[in-house]
């Protein structure tokens, strides 16, 4: 912004809302929600008729977008643009001094000159916009990167209000930016190493989870569904009681033990972890298996036992013969073998004979605390 442009002073309506676009924009963790946040809440606060999240290299002709409205910009287009981005006024200021402040088109050049270049005939001339205000919120000169958010409209050009409430926004954009691909990048390490994380925020509603602890959550709570930004009903209920337990000032609370949840194919185990950050559930799962002892005991055969561990985990015959390279038929074969040596009529009580470990070898896992099915 030149020195000599007076700041306009803001109305309280908004101070109110940038205050709340604020909040929303640090409790987002994750960066495909950051992005839809931005795209979806900007235009509310500065009326444009595209918006659009971007990712620009003139340099190597790589870019991606987000565009809202989606149809405003059709794809058709896109060759075009990274034939001409590299003429875009605000994107090569940015890249040549490093400013990454809140600027419109109209500051870098004259509107009757930029009506006369390529890039407004080629490019904006084509989406219907006049006028742009443009920020970044990631800006590499040596790698030639600008990542950034974009106003546009046909008219009337953006004001000093609208100006005001990018720069002021700006830090925020950028320092919530960082933190979800930071989020992002740890996420994915976890994942690699099979980690079951959720990191919650107030009421215990879901802001980001490995795609291990979406798995899990959608195998042992499958009766209660899940979706995203909000846990199974069973385990929303019991992170409430222990949060609401932990913050009680009346007195003083007991270790939090964990909750266990048993079902046929292992249990899963759910511990609440109080951070600097806020609260984290951490997830781990212990697979049920059965005793070498308990096996001798039913005079299971070596392939017999495989059979019968692929059933406690809940696969067909088709699927446990694509598993051992054998026919469904062999399949079939061995679970009436089994069947018998266990003394059950079918699958399930074979599976139930299992865990139950009625040999007196086996003892099965009870769970510390569980959740009625």
């Amino acid at each position: 912004m030149n020195r000599e442009r007076a700041v306009p002073s803001l109305s309280a309506r908004d101070f109110e809302a940038l205050w709340a676009l604020l909040h929303e924009l640090h409790a987002v963790l994750d960066a495909e929600e950051f992005v839809r946040l931005v795209l979806s809440r900007l235009p509310a606060l500065i009326p444009s008729e595209i918006t659009t999240f971007d990712e620009m290299s003139p340099t190597s002709g790589a870019s991606r977008h987000w565009v809202t409205p989606e149809a405003s910009v059709p794809l058709r287009l896109l060759p075009i643009w990274e034939q001409v981005m590299h003429e875009h006024p605000v994107l090569d200021y940015m890249l040549r001094t490093g400013d990454t402040s809140a600027r419109t088109i109209s500051d870098i050049v004259p509107s009757t000159a930029f009506r006369r270049s390529k890039f407004y005939n080629e490019w904006y001339r084509r989406i219907g916009v006049e006028h742009a205000l443009n920020t970044s919120v990631d800006t590499s000169r040596a790698e030639g990167l600008v990542v950034g958010v974009g106003l546009h409209r046909r008219t009337p050009d953006f004001s000093e209000r609208d100006r005001t409430m990018l720069n002021l926004l700006r830090p925020h954009l950028a320092q919530a930016y960082h933190n979800a691909l930071v989020v992002a990048g740890l996420m994915s390490v976890l994942d690699q190493r099979r980690e079951g994380v959720i990191v919650l925020g107030r009421n215990a509603q879901t802001l980001v989870a490995t795609p291990t602890a979406v798995t899990w959550l959608r195998e042992y709570f499958a009766r209660d569904g899940h979706n995203e930004g909000r846990l199974p009903g069973p385990l929303h209920d019991w992170t409430f009681r222990q949060l609401r337990e932990f913050g009680s000032k009346n007195r003083l609370p007991g270790p939090q033990e964990p909750l266990v949840i048993d079902v046929a194919r292992g249990r899963l185990i759910v511990r609440l972890v109080e951070t600097a950050g806020g609260p984290v559930l951490h997830l781990t799962e212990e697979r049920h298996s059965i005793p070498r002892e308990t096996l001798e005991a039913w005079r299971l055969t070596g392939r017999e036992a495989e059979v019968l561990a692929w059933l406690v985990e809940g696969k067909t015959n088709a699927e446990i013969a694509r598993i051992l390279g054998a026919r469904p038929r062999t399949v079939e074969k061995h679970c009436e073998r089994i069947f018998q040596k266990l003394g059950v009529e079918n699958r399930t009580a074979a599976v139930r004979r299992a865990l139950d470990g009625r040999s007196g070898v086996f003892q099965p896992m009870r769970p510390t605390h569980a959740v009625s099915r």
